[in-house]
């Protein structure tokens, strides 16, 4: 063998047992199930193309196999979260599908908190759930200000009479989050932790109101424009604007998506009515919408709904204040490709011209990635 070539194979062979040793480290889930791939064209004004990418999910019986997830978020340190509610835990994947399962977190039998239906991740990394209840919960995984709350797990409750559908955090340092309750019919505004650490806040004082310093109350009751009625889930984006889906028990009422901003003149939240359907008999209307994300800075957003009654996904652009329709998610042949999807995840500061948004496909217990690939402007 020529002596040249020897060295290069040994070299190669060298930088292959570094790779394996590299990569081998940690526990991977069983095999994901491959559904197949495709390519297909949403259609509408500025086409976006995607591609089916493996889905994740285990065989049945396996230890990490999903039981109806019903939220799954693109984390502060760009991990993906599931929240695994029938399995009463929340898990991490990075986001090529790496599961680290020596971080999965069940939640305590004993703290008063179980199926969690909808996360969010603070730029601390602090991680919150709701459940459809009054409680919030907290999981503490670190700190570099208080040791004792490293691996913490904490439980709040809120005013007897609530029920917290969806909770975001705004992304600052601040620890502030917001959730939606759909038992009172409000936007809230909480926090829960002081910005050092020391302090744990109590939403609500001994006769179960809100305690002010804490909580504020952005968005009450009412129906269409003019307040909440029965809201889910909620996100904040690179602007600071605040998106939430909201659905009415009336069969002919509208569903709405709203955004509200922080008006910087009159100091107050102002509602911005981005995406408004007619009667139940219009094809676009949305049937029990309980997820939103959302992608992009400045004019150009991308904004994708789980319609989760009609078993598709939504995606629309808004452009310098206009909305433009995409067409929903679907099979080629207009089938539905998932089977009541509850959640959505997008990379909400990824500038690049593709990139992968992640789907809680329920009751198919897996979660679907696509990656999609859209104009800049």
């Amino acid at each position: 063998m020529n002596f040249r070539y020897s060295i290069y194979i040994n070299i190669a062979i060298v930088f292959f047992v570094i790779g394996l040793i590299i990569f081998g480290c940690g526990t991977k889930t069983d095999m994901p199930t491959d559904y197949g791939s495709g390519q297909g064209n949403l259609g509408g004004a500025g086409d976006t193309t995607y591609i089916r990418l493996t889905s994740w999910s285990a065989e049945q019986g396996s230890d990490y196999q999903f039981d109806h997830p019903q939220d799954i978020i693109y984390g502060w340190d760009e991990s993906i979260y599931v929240a695994d509610t029938g399995n009463n835990r929340i898990l991490r994947y990075s986001k090529t599908g790496y599961f680290f399962a020596d971080e999965i977190i069940d939640i305590p039998s004993d703290i008063g908190f179980s199926n969690p239906t909808a996360i969010s991740q603070d730029v601390l990394m602090f991680l919150y759930a709701v459940n459809g209840t009054n409680k919030i919960f907290a999981y503490l995984p670190f700190s570099n200000y208080q040791e004792t709350f490293r691996d913490t797990f904490v439980v709040f409750e809120g005013p007897p009479d609530a029920r917290y559908m969806g909770i975001a955090s705004d992304g600052t340092s601040q620890h502030d989050l917001y959730l939606t309750d759909s038992g009172r019919d409000e936007l809230v505004k909480m926090r829960l932790f002081s910005h050092d650490l020391q302090e744990v806040y109590v939403p609500v004082d001994v006769e179960g109101a809100y305690v002010d310093s804490v909580v504020k109350v952005i968005w009450e009751h009412g129906t269409g424009v003019t307040g909440m009625d029965d809201p889910r889930q909620i996100t904040v984006d690179s602007d600071m604007r605040i998106y939430f889906v909201q659905t009415c028990p009336d069969p002919n009422a509208v569903f709405y998506v709203q955004s509200m901003f922080w008006d910087t003149e009159l100091l107050e939240y102002r509602s911005e009515l981005y995406l408004q359907f007619g009667t139940i008999a219009n094809n676009n209307l949305f049937l029990e919408p309980n997820d939103i994300a959302v992608r992009g800075q400045g004019s150009v957003k991308y904004v994708y709904v789980a319609d989760t009654g009609h078993d598709l996904i939504r995606v629309y652009k808004f452009k310098n204040n206009a909305l433009e329709f995409q067409k929903p998610l679907l099979n080629e042949d207009g089938g539905a490709l998932f089977d009541q999807p509850m959640g959505i995840a997008v990379a909400p500061f990824d500038d690049e011209k593709e990139y992968v948004i992640y789907i809680a496909d329920t009751n198919n217990n897996r979660i679907e990635r696509y990656w999609l690939s859209v104009p800049k402007n």
